[in-house]
């Protein structure tokens, strides 16, 4: 999926609610590009304690984006993330496995 069509999906739905096109543009970007080397950083084992810190502000990011197209209470898309996010910031705390430890040796 590219990211033209990340904004064409919520172009319309934002274009109802009087959202201008350049936050729906920097929003799927941002996302977007956060939550694809966001991913990849924590698979190698890169950054593990400042990129969940990142993923949290997408998830924000995220949720107050999903909060103007459906009601919040609806938490069909924002729960697995927080889910997930919580078990990577207390799997950050024990992780001892990634590059991070050979590479930045105290």
């Amino acid at each position: 999926i590219k990211i033209r069509n990340v904004v064409s999906t919520f172009h319309n739905n934002a274009e109802q609610k009087n959202i201008p096109n350049f936050l729906v543009v920097l929003a799927s970007y941002f996302t977007s590009i956060t939550e694809f080397f966001g991913g990849i950083l924590l698979i190698i084992g890169l950054f593990h304690r400042i990129v969940p810190i990142v993923l949290g502000i997408n998830l924000l990011i995220v949720t107050m984006a999903f909060s103007f197209l459906k009601p919040i209470w609806d938490m069909q898309h924002v729960f697995p993330r927080i889910v997930l996010l919580v078990f990577i910031f207390f799997l950050s705390s024990y992780f001892y496995f990634g590059l991070d430890i050979l590479i930045f040796k105290n």
